[in-house]
């Protein structure tokens, strides 16, 4: 699929509307109400496999999802794998 730049533009300004909003102290403090433990650890990392997930409209980009689990990597990994020997009956 091909984006455009406006739509691209559009998608950086609103990770980055997001991400501003969930380093505010008072958005931290309210979320941590409600979390749990082990929600408080802080990893070294902001990510890993962090994915903001849009639809594409006749409106502009859609936020549809922020996607903080590993859960398609691990579906990845499984898949890939297995596909492999399929692949090498193929090769010439």
């Amino acid at each position: 699929m091909f984006v455009g730049e406006r739509e691209i533009a559009r998608m950086d300004a609103i990770v980055a509307a997001v991400e501003r909003v969930v380093a505010l102290p008072a958005y931290v403090e309210h979320a941590m109400r409600y979390a749990p433990e082990a929600a408080r650890h802080v990893p070294r990392a902001a990510g890993v496999f962090l994915g903001y997930d849009f639809h594409l409209g006749a409106q502009g980009p859609q936020l549809i999802e922020v996607n903080t689990n590993a859960g398609g990597g691990l579906l990845n990994a499984v898949l890939a794998r297995a596909s492999r020997p399929a692949a090498n009956r193929w090769r010439p």
